[in-house]
């Protein structure tokens, strides 16, 4: 039969099954066929289908499958672009599942019970490399969940592909028994056979025999860089570590990879170390029975781990669907060594390490605490075996993140230590309104960098955003060179002025923005409101009450101050400590309260207090005073210079 034959089986709504895993051994010539039918008739959306497939399968049909809307849902594991993207708006309902636990739950009826006709596949296709004289199917280079597809299928589509060898004899195929008929999987070793080597199927239920010459469409892999090297240089180096304590044999135990280009260079990074004759197991797919009786050693590579060693394989901040979980967590939590690799970095669209794949809480978890052994990055390698999670995430942070982020994850976890200790809670510190604040600042600002190390505006920014303290220097400096009055006056205003601003953040609490990981309300910004403070209260003071010989002076340093401020108030801005309602906030309260403070002084001079200080016997020993009423004080200043100047050259000469 000829694939475009096939069409009239296809309905919209159908449950179709798909043999393949990974990539390889899926069927080509009749999803393709079908992808052509609704791209000529212009059918995309109005021929949709659930379709399950034992893991991936190929960029040529389900990846365009999805690009013609012929997905309504799709489990349990996916690869490709249009796919992934059709999930993530939401377009095809997907869900993941254990690899392990899909094919059972698939013959328990989970996936098709509510079908209103029957509990069966209305169309499984597979491709085969032989069909075997009793009638058996020998599948290509993957099994999967095809087996229980087969025996899940009210109609059978068999493709053979004639442009590849017979794969007769790899195969090591068992039929599963369902609870409480189970019997164990009687495999000790990755060479034991216990199985068939061709599946057998219900040959009344084939409606169709396709010819199929494609070969599988499978992407290249990246090849090995600097980061990949030295993550296997990390894992080998352990691995050796391990073999000279005893707890592994000298060729290891059973290898199991995950898939991705990370996991690829590893593998490769393995294949030149010193172990010979290393075993990878393949048998009773992902049976976690058989994975712990053969102490494998599981390796997979995460989206995203956390300090404490939670790792996240499938979500990209949290929602975006990336692949799925596959076989990870058969593997991961249930081999003898479950080891986690991973850059320490990835790049964003701004900056080559905008990503951290080192985090304070993983914003999906996948691989919980329990489940990891070690964590590997280009910067080290952290053994979690044994350790508390304090003792984890220090162990991560110090052998695992990037210098970039080192700092950061430092700082939270000091802080959350301190937080969660003080009210006894300090067994797995966090801080909940913290705790995702890189991942919100990776969505706002396009990187995860908090303070950006290379970023010269932040470097900037960091030194004008500490202005107040110049300012506490200047207010020092003037009250004990100048003795005016006026700076203890105005330095007592900046210190009322930073206690309205502790009353207010008491009475708002309002939380400091995403970018900021440590303590304290954030409303309004106290940076600002000091800084526009000192602006106003002595722009004031300068204009009506300071006479210069050039009085273009004064408007020149009351635009100096008033582009101070300005830089100030935006440094919080930058640097993620505010937003800008809560800048413009302190600006706001800081202009006010220094008008009002100024308006409150004169009030005072008016009614004589100004006097009454000055005549203090506290004020007298300090030698305090008031140049205000003197009309161009550093005229006045110099002529008394210039006179104590000749005063004192005229004695010396009388003395010589």
């Amino acid at each position: 039969m000829k694939p475009q034959d096939t069409l009239p089986f296809f309905k919209d709504g159908q449950y179709i099954g798909w043999s393949g895993f990974t990539g390889v051994g899926y069927p080509k010539m009749i999803p393709v066929a079908l992808a052509d039918h609704v791209e000529k008739h212009n059918l995309q959306g109005q021929m949709k289908f659930n379709l399950f497939v034992g893991a991936s399968s190929g960029a040529d049909t389900e990846n365009r499958w999805a690009g013609l809307d012929m997905i309504d849902r799709r489990y349990p594991h996916q690869v490709g672009k249009n796919i992934q993207k059709g999930i993530n708006q939401g377009r095809i309902r997907f869900a993941d599942k254990h690899l392990s636990l899909f094919p059972q739950d698939l013959v328990y009826g989970f996936y098709t019970k509510d079908k209103p006709d029957n509990d069966l596949l209305d169309i499984v296709i597979v491709e085969a490399t032989a069909i075997t004289e009793d009638g058996w199917f020998v599948p290509g280079a993957s099994v999967g969940a095809t087996p229980e597809l087969l025996q899940m299928a009210d109609k059978i589509m068999i493709e053979v592909n004639t442009a590849i060898p017979s794969f007769e004899g790899l195969h090591d195929i068992v039929n599963c028994s369902l609870p409480p008929h189970r019997k164990p999987y009687m495999i000790m070793n990755v060479e034991d056979r216990i199985g068939q080597v061709a599946i057998p199927f219900d040959t009344d239920k084939v409606v169709a025999v396709v010819e199929s010459d494609r070969p599988d469409c499978t992407g290249p892999n990246s090849p090995e860089d600097a980061t990949s090297q030295a993550i296997a240089g990390h894992l080998i180096e352990f691995l050796e570590h391990e073999v000279k304590h005893g707890r592994l044999p000298e060729n290891l135990l059973p290898l199991q990879s995950g898939i991705g280009n990370i996991a690829n260079a590893v593998i490769g990074g393995l294949s030149q170390s010193r172990f010979k004759d290393v075993s990878v197991s393949q048998q009773v797919s992902n049976s976690p029975e058989v994975i712990r009786r053969l102490g494998c050693i599981a390796m997979n590579t995460p989206v995203e781990f956390d300090i404490y060693g939670h790792a996240n394989s499938t979500m990209i901040a949290g929602s975006r669907m990336l692949n799925g979980l596959g076989g990870s967590g058969d593997f991961l939590r249930n081999a003898k060594l479950s080891i986690m690799h991973t850059p320490s970095t990835r790049p964003s669209k701004r900056d080559p390490h905008g990503i951290s794949c080192v985090v304070p809480m993983a914003s999906h978890v996948d691989q919980t605490e329990h489940d990891l052994d070690v964590i590997v990055t280009e910067q080290g390698l952290a053994d979690l075996r044994g350790l508390c999670p304090r003792d984890r995430a220090q162990h991560i942070i110090d052998r695992c993140v990037h210098p970039h982020y080192r700092p950061l994850l430092q700082d939270y976890l000091d802080v959350a230590t301190r937080i969660c200790i003080k009210r006894g809670a300090g067994h797995e510190p966090h801080m909940l309104d913290k705790v995702f604040k890189m991942h919100t600042h990776l969505l706002e600002h396009g990187s995860m960098k908090i303070h950006a190390c290379k970023d010269p505006v932040a470097y900037a920014m960091a030194y004008i955003t500490l202005t107040p303290l110049a300012l506490l220097v200047f207010y020092a400096s003037v009250a004990v060179s100048r003795r005016e009055l006026i700076s203890l006056i105005m330095l007592l205003g900046q210190l009322t002025n930073e206690l309205v601003n502790a009353v207010l953040k008491e009475h708002f609490q309002i939380k400091r923005p995403y970018g900021h990981l440590g303590t304290g309300y954030g409303m309004p910004s106290s940076h600002a409101q000091f800084v526009w403070y000192f602006t106003t209260f002595g722009s004031i003071y300068l204009l009506r009450h300071i006479q210069l010989t050039n009085p273009g002076w004064k408007k020149a340093v009351v635009g100096a101050m008033v582009a101070m401020s300005s830089l100030v108030s935006w440094s919080r801005i930058y640097l993620g400590y505010h937003t800008p309602g809560q800048v413009a906030a302190g600006s706001v309260v800081g202009i006010g309260y220094g008008v009002l403070w100024y308006v409150a002084m004169e009030v005072v001079r008016a009614r004589g207090g100004i006097a009454w200080c000055l005549d203090t016997r506290m004020a007298r020993s300090l030698l305090l005073r008031d140049m205000r009423d003197i009309s161009n004080v550093s005229e006045w200043e110099y002529q008394h210079w210039l006179a104590a100047r000749t005063k004192t050259k005229t004695k010396k000469a009388s003395l010589t």
